[in-house]
C-alpha cells in the first residue's frame, strides 16, 4: 500500500540524514520534493464489505471481496470507494466522502442523509436513489440509473460541481411522489442517457464557458443560465421558461424549442442552420435577438417586442405570429415559408409594420392568413434581395391590405 511506501520513504531519509554531519541544500529538495510526489500519492481503495450503512467505515474493506482493513476515515481526497455486486447501500446521517465513489453492476445506494462526495460513479447495472440534499464536488459519470424520487414534502438541494455525463443505457429520473429537488450545474453536461426524465424545479447552469452536449433529445421545463454555455445538444426543449442573467449559445445543426417565456439576458442563435422553434401552446412573447433559423408553432399568439433579424429561414408552421406589439417594428427575414397559422402585422392605425425579405416568399396558408388592422395598407413586405426572389402564393385572399415593394435593382419573380 502507499502508506507502507511513505513510511519506508521517511525511515530510509531520516536513516541517510542522520548518517551524515550535514544534509546539502540538493538533498534537502529532493527529499521535499519526493515527500510530496509520494503524499499526493497515497490512496487506497475500499469495497463495500456486505449490505448496510453506507456511512460506517466497518461496513468497507480494503481487499477486493471487503474484507481486510477498513478506512480510518472518508477524509482521504486519494481514496475510492466501490460498492460491490449485490451489496445494497444507505445512509443513516449526513456523510462526506472526499475521494470518489462507485456503485458497481448489482449495487445500489439510497441516500436519504446530506451526502457530499468527490467523485461519482455508476457503471451499467447500478442504481442510486438520491432522496435528500446531495452534492458531488467533482465529476459525475453515469451509465447505470439514478432516480431524485423522494416522499419528502420539504425541497432538496442537487448540485453537481463539477462536470455531469450520462452515458448510452443510463437512466436519469427525477419523478418524485414528494417536493421535486432542484438542481444546479456547475460545469459541462452530456446527455446521452437511454432514458432522461426531468421534473418543474428549476435547473441552473452557473459555469462560464462550459458546453452542454449529447445525442438524447432533453426537455427540461424551467432553466436558468447565470454562467455562459454553447448548447451541442441536438434536441433541447425548455418547456415553461428560459431565464438566467448569463447567454446560451445555439450551436450550428442545433434546435432548441421554447414553449413558455424566454427572459433570459443573452440568446445567441446566428450560427449557421441553428433553429429555435416557439411552441408553446399559450401566448409567447419572442425574445429580441437575431436568428439563423426562427419557427413559429404551437397556438396561441407568438408575439415581437421588438425587431427581428432571421438570416435564413422565418417559418410559421401553426400558431398566430403578431408581427408587432401595437407599435412599428421593421423585421428583416432571409426566405418567408408560411404553410399554416395566420401572420398579424398589427401595427394599429396609426404604425406601419416593415417586414424586409431577402430571398423567396411563401405562402400556402390559405385565405386571410396574412392580416392588417383593416382598411389601412400598414403592412409592408419589402423585396431587397441580390438574387432573383420568388413570391408563391397560390390562395386568392391569403393576403389583404397589405403592401408589397421593390426595390431597385432587385427581381421578383411570381410563381405560376
Amino acid at each position: 500500500m502507499m502508506r507502507k511506501l511513505l513510511y519506508s520513504f521517511l525511515f530510509f531519509i531520516s536513516s541517510k540524514s542522520l548518517s551524515k554531519k550535514s544534509c546539502t541544500p540538493s538533498l534537502g529538495l529532493l527529499c521535499v520534493g519526493m515527500f510530496f510526489v509520494v503524499s499526493f500519492a497515497y490512496a487506497d481503495t475500499y469495497y463495500s464489505r456486505t449490505s448496510g450503512n453506507a456511512n460506517n467505515r466497518n461496513n468497507w474493506g480494503i481487499n477486493t471481496n471487503g474484507t481486510g482493513a477498513a478506512p480510518a476515515n472518508f477524509a482521504n481526497a486519494g481514496d475510492v470507494f466501490i460498492i460491490r455486486n449485490g451489496n445494497a447501500m444507505t445512509t443513516n446521517g449526513s456523510w462526506t466522502v472526499a475521494g470518489a465513489l462507485t456503485i458497481n453492476s448489482g449495487g445500489s445506494l439510497a441516500i436519504s442523509n446530506t451526502t457530499i462526495l468527490g467523485s461519482f460513479n455508476i457503471n451499467n447495472g447500478g442504481t442510486a436513489s438520491i432522496q435528500n440534499d446531495f452534492t458531488v464536488t467533482t465529476a459525475t459519470n453515469i451509465t447505470g440509473t439514478i432516480s431524485f424520487g423522494s416522499a419528502n414534502t420539504t425541497s432538496r438541494t442537487i448540485t453537481f460541481t463539477g462536470s455531469v455525463t450520462l452515458n448510452s443505457g443510463a437512466v436519469w429520473n427525477e419523478t418524485t411522489s414528494g417536493a421535486a429537488a432542484s438542481f444546479s450545474f456547475g460545469n459541462d453536461f452530456t446527455n446521452n442517457a437511454t432514458t432522461f426524465n426531468a421534473q418543474n424545479p428549476t435547473h441552473s447552469f452557473t459555469g462560464v464557458n462550459r458546453v452542454l452536449n449529447g445525442n438524447t433529445t432533453t426537455t427540461i421545463s424551467n432553466v436558468s443560465i447565470t454562467g455562459s454555455y454553447a448548447n451541442n445538444i441536438n434536441i433541447l426543449t425548455v418547456s415553461s421558461a428560459l431565464s438566467g442573467s448569463g447567454t446560451l449559445t445555439n450551436s450550428s445543426g442545433k434546435l432548441i424549442n421554447i414553449g413558455g417565456t424566454s427572459t433570459i439576458a443573452n440568446l445567441v442563435a446566428t450560427a449557421a442552420g441553428n433553429s429555435v422553434n416557439y411552441n408553446g401552446s399559450g401566448n409567447q412573447n419572442i425574445k429580441t435577438t437575431d436568428y439563423h433559423n426562427l419557427t413559429i408553432s404551437g397556438s396561441g399568439s407568438k408575439t415581437a417586442v421588438g425587431s427581428l433579424t432571421v438570416s435564413n429561414n422565418f417559418t410559421l408552421s401553426s400558431a398566430t405570429f403578431v408581427a408587432n406589439n401595437a407599435t412599428s417594428f421593421t423585421h428583416s427575414f432571409g426566405n418567408y415559408i408560411q404553410n399554416s397559422g395566420v401572420f398579424d402585422f398589427n401595427a394599429g392605425t396609426s404604425g406601419v409594420s416593415n417586414v424586409n425579405i431577402s430571398g423567396n416568399f411563401t405562402n400556402t396558408a390559405g385565405a386571410s392568413s396574412i392580416t392588417t388592422v383593416g382598411f389601412v395598407q400598414n403592412g409592408i413586405f419589402n423585396f431587397n434581395g441580390s438574387a432573383v426572389q420568388t413570391l408563391n402564393m397560390p390562395t386568392d385572399a391569403a393576403a389583404i391590405w397589405v403592401k408589397y415593394n421593390v426595390y431597385a435593382g432587385t427581381t421578383l419573380k411570381l410563381a405560376s
